[in-house]
């Protein structure tokens, strides 16, 4: 079949105008801001190319949840085409908070070339099976892998940063404990020489019965163990020198915390409450149940102290109490009397301190602070629908 000379003369243009309608199609035009696509289900945050570098850097921020796929493979380069038609390459260095939380995705291939996961990156992903963390991975944020209930985490042999022993995710030189993903034992033997348990590090998990502490122990980060629903006991060592908060908040079943006083300065324990040593600072009540008396030389409650606890059905506050900590009684649903004494403090700014506890909740108070307006205002609004009656 002949062609014409004016098709002929037309071909290379044709060839062109393929050519673009190619690159458009595999690179996206950049948004307005510059910085921000979505390629294939992914949206990342784009860095440009630094000095005479030709290939910028990217970051995970987000998935489109409507995506409908099992597993995902997160590419090491993307390459994008710019607004002067110029294709554009980026080395995927990050995921980025929240990238993958609440997601159906049962496996993500993460790429050689990434350094950072940042917290909370698969919060909650329940139908997540496994990852395995490259070589490349310098940083994991608090909380990545929290409420992933059927995740088995592995971590490439050549990591310098960290490694996974028994399905526990360590720093390492194994003074760091990370993270316990669902096939940890549920009676877990923490190895001697870890320092620190990392914030996060058990939030959500659902497995856990009992955990024994090394004597090496220095610190407890912030929710450690929150919600461990099948924690029945835990035991801190006499090397504990920091807790960061109440870690056992939601532990539902919690029933004894101990301390080893033998050298500890820092920390005392009596009748489910963790207490500072000098016992001014109650920490924790999550192991408390029945009628509960706040120690007489407690001056402070901390943030969270009894939240969750839904076995406490009354709490006598001490003489010489003088804050409590936001949420401190929040979601204990079981608690349905509440009694002040002699309690010389205002509320000021703390909120939900009885928020979501017994409908019928009832507040003891002195009638010294029935007459204190700042005393009752803020009682009231912490009290929600709860009744407040007069002693003498």
């Amino acid at each position: 079949m002949k062609i014409s000379g004016f098709i002929k003369r037309m071909l290379p243009l044709l060839g062109c105008i393929f050519l673009m309608f190619a690159v458009s199609a595999a690179s996206p035009v950049l948004a307005e801001s510059g910085n921000r696509v979505e390629l294939d289900g992914l949206v990342y945050l784009l860095e440009k190319p630094q000095g005479g570098d030709d290939c910028g850097t990217a970051v995970v921020v987000d998935h489109n949840s409507e995506w409908e796929t099992p597993s995902v493979e997160i590419p090491e380069e993307i390459e994008i085409r710019g607004r002067k038609g110029k294709v554009l390459r980026y080395r995927i260095t990050g995921i980025a908070d929240g990238a993958f939380a609440m997601c159906s995705f049962e496996t993500i291939r993460l790429p050689e070339g990434l350094v950072s996961i940042s917290g909370a990156c698969f919060y909650h992903s329940s139908c997540l099976k496994e990852l395995i963390i490259p070589a490349s991975v310098e940083n994991i944020g608090a909380g990545a892998f929290s409420y992933c209930p059927v995740l088995s985490l592995k971590v490439n042999n050549k990591n310098p940063f960290f490694t996974v022993r028994s399905h526990v995710l360590y720093s390492k030189d194994m003074t760091v404990l990370m993270y316990a993903d669902a096939y940890a034992r549920k009676r877990l033997v923490i190895p001697e020489g870890v320092k620190e348990i990392a914030p996060y590090a058990f939030e959500g998990n659902s497995t856990l019965i009992r955990v024994v502490m090394p004597k090496t122990l220095k610190k407890i980060g912030m929710r450690a163990f929150f919600d461990c629903r099948a924690l029945e006991r835990a035991d801190i060592p006499a090397s504990v020198e920091e807790i960061d908060g109440n870690p056992f908040a939601y532990c539902a079943v919690l029933s004894k915390i101990t301390v080893n006083r033998s050298n500890n300065n820092y920390y005392a324990a009596s009748n489910g409450l963790l207490l500072s040593a000098d016992k001014r600072h109650l920490i924790s009540a999550s192991a408390a149940a029945g009628s509960v008396s706040i120690p007489a030389k407690v001056y402070y409650i901390d943030d969270l102290a009894a939240t969750g606890n839904t076995r406490i059905t009354h709490v006598t506050f001490s003489k010489r109490l003088k804050s409590i900590g936001e949420a401190a009684f929040y979601d204990c649903t079981g608690l349905e009397s509440i009694f002040f004494s002699k309690c010389g403090f205002t509320f000021k700014s703390v909120k939900k301190v009885f928020g979501n506890c017994a409908y019928h909740l009832e507040a003891s108070v002195p009638y010294k602070y029935f007459n204190d307006p700042e005393f009752m205002k803020g009682l009231k609004k912490n009290l929600g629908a709860g009744a407040i009656t007069v002693t003498r």
